[in-house]
């Protein structure tokens, strides 16, 4: 392990934190939100980037960094974006992935890249897709530098 300051930490550099990470998975199986708060430099986001890098079996998880957001409707667009850029779609199967499939592709193709759209209320499109979800399939959103 080599200790690294002042930026985040993946792989064999992350400081193991068994407790922590039991503790956050415990909580997700529960269906629990999580708010990870600690002081700068602590190591909340090589928390997130470890939890990302070895998820757990049926879960899906997104990190995004959101600092730069003014509003809502940019949350759920980057969220969204996130989300199609990822692999989701292909760890799910049947009419699920199907749905999924189409719903992120008329998203996308309605100009979800360009950052200034804003056709789309896209938190009701996020709901939209939480909605396809069946109860077996969990998706982790991880936000990083919400303020």
């Amino acid at each position: 392990m080599k200790n690294i300051v002042g930026q985040p930490v993946r792989g064999e550099n992350f400081f193991k934190r068994p407790i922590v990470i039991k503790k956050i998975w415990k909580a997700l199986e529960s269906g629990s939100d999580i708010l990870i708060s600690a002081p700068r430099r602590y190591g909340k986001t090589s928390i997130m980037l470890h939890l990302l890098d070895n998820p757990e079996e049926n879960y899906n998880l997104i990190y995004i960094i959101v600092e730069s957001i003014n509003n809502e409707n940019e949350l759920f667009g980057r969220i969204l974006n996130k989300i199609i850029e990822s692999n989701f779609i292909d760890r799910f199967e049947g009419n699920s992935k199907i749905a999924i499939r189409g719903l992120l592709q008329r998203i996308r193709g309605l100009g979800l890249e360009q950052e200034e759209s804003t056709e789309l209320n896209y938190r009701q499109e996020f709901i939209k897709l939480l909605g396809l979800l069946k109860n077996n399939e969990c998706i982790v959103i991880m936000i990083d530098e919400f303020s």
